[in-house]
């Protein structure tokens, strides 16, 4: 016993990591390594410099202790300041940002390591920083508050994995001349093994204190002067067992005065407002949901009910929802002060409607996200992912018609103070805006990082963001055959961000396009040996990969050679280069029965058509329909005499057949209530297709001697992933399984993040600084 007494000791703990460090090794591994050591170096010359001992350093970790509080909390503010200094003369997507945790604790020595609790929760106090941030316990924050010049930011207590109780939390405000300054401290009542009516009395009171403290401190908030008002921030927990509806990006939404904030849940819409405590469920509100929305007076909220199909409104005190209008999947929606609401329709593009409901007016057609109309009303903001193969932000006008490609980006807002903040893969930026030429005119500034699913801002200065990678939070998908009875089987593929999948034709191989190296790559999978092999290796963005019919060669789309890219193919088996067979855009998606023409779907005004390319001579490209509204995912039949497709010329997508390779002779509506993605069987004998409801619909088909059909049959209904552009499921060439994309959630510890959402005050201050 004696000799594990002397093994104990009291000591100051730090513990950094890398901010998104997989994400940094996928982008570039090489760049990532080097300047991992070279970051390490400096920061164990620091630790050394304030009389620290480095204990272990295991990838991009690093774990120190002191025989000082007040040396550990140094060092600490010293290593951020170093790298900050270092990341502002590098490009964004050159920056290393650590995080730090700073504890005072008890700990086991052995043979140099230390162990036990004083180090888990120095770790645990790393995971709650900001990039670039520090966080301490009470403990180390007892001995620092009076003795260094820092101010500190009060977390409270503090809930962290495997530490069975709170831990009180600062973080550290750098660049402060303030010592022994605590902002939002409150000291916790403590647990209590008894209570009493007069001390339930006590608590009710300071209960009531707190929340009229809190109340009467927003009201003076919004009193100053914006210049006056300093940046703060808060955590809030979402409670056990509620979770973000579907994990997806179009998750929050707060109110223009920047006052409150709505979260779509598992439970259905919840609102919290900064001068409450907890957030509370919106009576009323549609459990299925999800791009939520404020009415300018932030008296409303609108949302999409995905159980419903409807676009709807509720009061934010509850209520009966008041259905808008009918709308397919929507991928994000505003409320503009005259009343309008813009939101895009997946796959039909930008509509308009009246906040008191009525028929949706296009705006724009094909794929878009998160519309925007702009304050000079003529212009309308949105993300385009079908141009080319990776979001940009574009602007068009709705007078004109004239687009314009601004930059590179997604899920963009513009505020009324000059800047546009938009997320770049999983970074959240700002840059000052123009305009007058829809131009950025300045240099982008990052403001968040790891903003999983999504963000929502508004012109007071108040930003709502869940942190972590999408990688991490449910976008991954697996692969499953599926049979017409709708049993399952998984492949042992890995999960991951697959795209647009397409059995070889002999069945063994599958082609799909996965996110690597911060761009989408050809990849296939062996389904006998299952393995996969990396097809294309290019800095562009490789996607919608097809097989010739002989399965010698795969044609893609990509985005090298310029924006808008073109076609190539290469040889399945690796071998050769990929060679450039048009220098228009297009996505390949099926072919004609001899093989000599490919049949695309393309962007013609910004509007879905099809169009044929021949694969012999100069491979010239003739356009099959092009018309005054868009048409997908072409398939033309076995026997060649026909082709599939989906439209949307009856004001919703369904899916027709006509004559082929003269479309003009005839044509046939077969959906009867909606429908996309068709494919025909190997035999011909029926046609496949599937509802926004999820259902997969099958058709019978009598080809010869005349075309005829018969009502379409539900096979089965799953959540299969859905999204487009491009197909996202097959069939193998026997005909008795469909190749279905699932979303899964991420495991217990990669889903702990998305549990937390970050509110930021006055987040614009710190553009001035």
């Amino acid at each position: 016993m004696n000799q594990d007494r002397t093994k104990r000791k009291l000591t100051a703990i730090l513990s950094s990591d890398v901010v998104g460090y997989s994400r940094l090794m996928e982008a570039d591994e090489s760049w990532t390594i080097q300047s991992l050591e070279e970051n390490k170096g400096v920061i164990v010359e620091l630790v050394k410099e304030y009389k620290g001992r480095v204990v272990d350093a295991p990838g991009d970790n690093l774990l120190a202790e002191f025989s000082s509080v007040i040396n550990a909390v140094e060092c600490a503010v010293k290593i951020q300041k170093e790298m900050n200094n270092k990341n502002s003369r590098l490009m964004e997507d050159h920056r290393m940002h650590f995080r730090i945790g700073v504890n005072l604790g008890d700990v086991v020595e052995e043979d140099g390591s230390i162990y036990g609790n004083g180090v888990n929760i120095a770790a645990r106090l790393e995971s709650l920083a900001l990039p670039g941030g520090i966080c301490i316990s009470g403990t180390a924050y007892e001995q620092v508050i009076t003795k260094l010049n820092l101010e500190y930011e009060y977390l409270g207590e503090q809930n962290v994995k495997n530490i069975a109780t709170p831990v009180r939390t600062y973080r550290v405000l750098m660049g402060t001349e303030t010592v022994g300054k605590a902002i939002g401290e409150k000291r916790s009542l403590g647990r209590m093994s008894r209570r009493t009516p007069v001390v339930d009395f006590i608590i009710w009171i300071a209960t009531a204190v707190i929340l009229t403290a809190i109340m009467v401190g927003v009201a003076i908030w919004n009193l100053k002067p914006p210049d006056s008002r300093p940046v703060a921030s808060f955590y809030y927990e979402l409670p056990e067992g509620q979770q973000f509806s579907k994990l997806e990006e179009f998750a929050l939404a707060v109110s223009p005065d920047g006052s409150k904030f709505v979260i779509c849940t598992n439970e259905g819409l919840y609102l919290r407002s900064l001068d409450e405590l907890e957030a509370r469920l919106i009576s009323g509100s549609d459990a299925d949901v999800d791009s939520p929305f404020f009415s300018p007076d932030g008296k409303w909220v609108g949302y999409h009910s995905r159980a419903d199909k409807k676009l709807k409104k509720i009061s934010t005190g509850g209520g009966i929802p008041v259905a808008l209008c009918d709308t397919g999947m929507i991928r994000g929606a505003s409320w503009d002060e005259d009343n309008m609401i813009v939101y895009s329709d997946h796959g039909e593009g930008v509509k308009m409607v009246s906040a008191t409901g009525g028929t949706p007016q296009s705006l724009v057609e094909g794929f878009t996200y998160y519309p925007q109309l702009l304050p000079d009303g003529k212009s309308l903001m949105f993300a385009d992912y079908l141009t080319t193969g990776h979001p940009e932000i574009v602007v068009q006008s709705l007078e004109s018609g004239r687009r314009m490609v601004s930059f590179e980006g997604f899920n963009a807002r513009y505020l009324r103070n000059g800047y546009i903040v938009y997320k770049f893969r999983d970074n959240l930026y700002a840059a000052p805006f123009d305009l007058d030429t829809f131009e950025v005119t300045g240099e982008r500034v990052p403001i968040a990082y790891e903003v999983s699913i999504g963000y929502a801002i508004s012109e007071s200065g108040t930003l709502v963001y869940a942190q972590g990678t999408s990688r991490r939070v449910g976008f991954r998908r697996t692969l499953v055959w599926v049979d017409r009875d709708g049993k399952e089987e998984t492949l042992s593929i890995q999960p991951d961000e697959y795209w647009s999948p397409r059995i070889s034709p002999e069945g063994t191989k599958v082609a799909l396009a996965l996110p690597a190296g911060g761009n989408q790559d050809i990849w296939i999978w062996d389904l006998v040996r299952k393995t996969s092999t990396r097809l294309t290796f290019h800095d562009a963005n490789d996607a919608y990969p097809l097989w010739t019919p002989d399965g010698k060669r795969i044609v893609f789309h990509s985005t090298r050679g310029g924006e808008t890219g073109g076609l190539y193919w290469r040889a399945a088996d690796g071998t050769g280069e990929a060679i450039q067979i048009s220098s228009s855009p297009g996505i390949p998606l099926s072919w004609s029965q001899d093989g000599r023409d490919l049949i695309l779907e393309t962007i013609t005004d910004r509007r879905g058509s099809i169009a044929a390319q021949s694969m012999e001579g100069d491979f010239a490209r003739k356009q099959l329909l092009y018309e005054e509204f868009s048409q997908a995912n072409p398939q033309v039949s076995p026997d060649g005499r026909w082709i599939a497709y989906h439209s949307n010329e009856s004001g919703q997508a369904e899916v027709y057949v006509r004559s082929f390779p003269n479309v003009d002779i005839e044509k046939f509506k077969v959906s009867t209530n909606g429908g996309q993605q068709p494919r025909w069987s190997p035999d011909g004998r029926e046609l496949y297709y599937r509802t926004e409801d999820m259902r997969m619909m099958a058709v019978v088909v009598e080809a010869e001697p005349n075309f005829n059909f018969r009502l379409p049959k539900e096979l089965f209904k799953d959540d299969y992933y859905f999204s487009g552009p491009g197909h996202p499921w097959d069939i193998s060439p026997d005909g008795k399984r469909f190749l279905m994309m699932k979303e899964i959630a991420a495991d217990e510890s990669e889903a702990e993040t998305p549990h937390r959402i970050i509110v930021v005050l006055n987040w614009d201050q710190g553009l001035k600084k």
